[in-house]
């Protein structure tokens, strides 16, 4: 692990090399200021990039409260902060001066002293406190407390998620890993220099890629290796040509994607794209005859074979359509959905508008759902869960989702995958899983923030790279740390490039960055 110390120095010089001896003893990597070196980056800025690299923070309090930041707060005060609202675990030990003499030059006073008792009142809010005497009274301390630690995080594992795993072991026969369910567009690219409202300048030559969330993220799955087959309508036109054709490079199975004739004003489905170096995207959908799905299915009588279908297949990954027809066929499928199942769910921003009441019949089912924070919060807002979601801390809106389904009657093992910031793709993801309420929230861990990931390029399909990997990561029995990990590099490739899908790894290539067995 990534172990990074928080404290002040003048007083708890012996204390920390204690501490850093014991984080080697146990093969772990030791993260403190002794070794950030020189840098252009404001002290503060690199303090925070550690600790949101680190798996674990230990927090030592002595006599000094420490050197101020701009807001008044300490750089230890900070520090913890940033890991608390990260949902990194924190280890918090404090001096027991009654036990142990105190120099008086080390010794905190006046308004000092204040701000250090107030912080050790405000740590012990948010953690359990172990008191320490000499360095080596808090050397055995540590040392206790990262065994327990570690043997923890191999051991405990959210119940919700065992049962999701023990599913997929009674479902390894089936001929089909995953079977998406998802419109198919064909994107049409352009790169402005800023997306902004009321902004006027100028572009290039739009650029082709294939499209569609779910497709992009069947797409991703076959590419490292899994068994997918997926279902849509496209037109018989050049579009829907190069559609089908992306799509069987990857073996997918794309028996199920329907083509239809296109007629006047309704072919294939289509999407403008308009992206810039940050990131920001602003989309526009012509649906074009995904909203003849519905239709189509029913006239060609292919139901009860799209059912048998479905229900040959390991994961049902369902994603959003712009027509309620859709949405009505997709709540009828899972009707007749095997109970061991697995179901995962991207609602997007088409789907997250219509409140989670709305989406009920589809929630009552889901067992993986992968939203952005700001579609969570549209979700709960336009629902009876009721307003102030958006200004809630990301585990009270989880814990609202979860209290939600409880009133509805739901008990299904439920993963919920967040983008904690939809405004860069290369954001962590943050994993919360539970039945009735959040059993664990898991964030992607320091070995994959470490990593070198290529450079932002454009953000479109990063989320549904993102939903890839953790079904992958599922689907190979990792832990949840690994899906959040799995998750955080595929949406770094997907940002790589231009378009949703040239960016995305094989599975040797993604075990070149990530060893992670999927």
């Amino acid at each position: 692990m990534n172990v990074f110390l928080s404290s002040t120095s003048v007083d708890l010089a012996a204390y920390r090399e204690r501490v850093e001896h014991v984080i080697q003893r146990f093969d772990h990597v030791y993260r403190g200021m002794e070794y950030f070196g020189s840098s252009t980056k404001r002290p503060l800025a690199i303090c925070l990039e550690e600790v949101q690299r680190s798996d674990l923070l230990l927090c030592i309090v002595g006599t000094r409260y420490g050197s101020l930041t701009e807001n008044g707060k300490s750089f230890t005060h900070r520090e913890v902060e940033h890991a608390i609202g990260r949902h990194i675990p924190v280890l918090a030990y404090v001096l027991d001066r009654t036990r142990q003499p105190v120099l008086a030059m080390h010794m905190a006073a006046g308004d000092e002293l204040g701000r250090l008792e107030h912080f050790t009142a405000w740590l012990g809010q948010h953690c359990t406190i172990t008191k320490f005497t000499t360095p080596d009274d808090l050397g055995v301390q540590v040392a206790s407390d990262l065994f327990r630690f570690q043997r923890d995080l191999r051991e405990v594992r959210s119940d919700a998620y065992q049962d999701l795993v023990s599913r997929l072991d009674g479902t390894a026969s089936r001929p089909i890993d995953v079977y998406v369910v998802t419109l198919h567009n064909l994107d049409v690219m352009y790169q402005v220099d800023q997306v902004a409202a009321d902004y006027e300048t100028t572009v290039g030559i739009p650029m082709e890629a294939p499209g569609g969330s779910g497709a992009n993220t069947g797409y991703a799955l076959g590419k490292l290796g899994f068994r997918v087959a997926a279902s849509g309508i496209t037109a018989d036109d050049r579009a829907g040509e190069a559609l089908r054709q992306d799509l069987g490079e990857t073996q997918l199975d794309i028996d199920d994607v329907l083509v239809v004739p296109a007629r006047q004003g309704r072919g294939t489905g289509r999407t403008t794209v308009y992206t810039d170096p940050m990131g920001r995207r602003s989309i526009y959908v012509y649906p074009g005859v995904n909203e003849a799905f519905a239709e189509t299915i029913a006239q060609r009588g292919a139901m009860s074979e799209l059912t048998a279908r479905i229900r040959s297949a390991r994961v049902l990954h369902l994603t959003s359509f712009t027509a309620g027809a859709e949405r009505r066929l997709q709540e009828h499928l899972l009707a007749a959905v095997p109970a061991d199942t697995i179901v995962s769910f991207t609602p997007g921003a088409l789907y997250a508008k219509l409140g989670v009441d709305r989406l009920s019949t589809i929630l009552s089912r889901v067992n993986v759902v992968h939203v952005y924070e700001h579609q969570l919060d549209r979700m709960l807002e336009d629902s009876s869960v009721g307003r102030g979601a958006a200004g809630a801390p990301l585990q009270a809106k989880l814990q609202r989702f979860f209290q939600w389904r409880v009133r509805r009657g739901f008990d299904q093992p439920l993963v919920v995958t967040i983008k904690t910031s939809a405004g860069t793709p290369l954001d962590r993801a943050t994993i919360g899983c539970g039945r009735q309420t959040v059993e664990e929230i898991i964030p992607t861990q320091g070995r994959a923030l470490a990593l070198n990931l290529p450079g932002l390029v454009d953000a479109t399909g990063a989320g549904d790279a993102m939903a890839a990997g953790v079904l992958a990561g599922l689907l190979g029995r990792q832990t949840l740390g690994d899906c959040a990990d799995l998750a955080y590099v595929l949406g770094g490739y997907a940002s790589s490039a231009l378009g949703a899908r040239a960016g995305l790894p094989d599975r040797e290539r993604l075990r070149a960055w990530l060893p992670i067995d999927v």
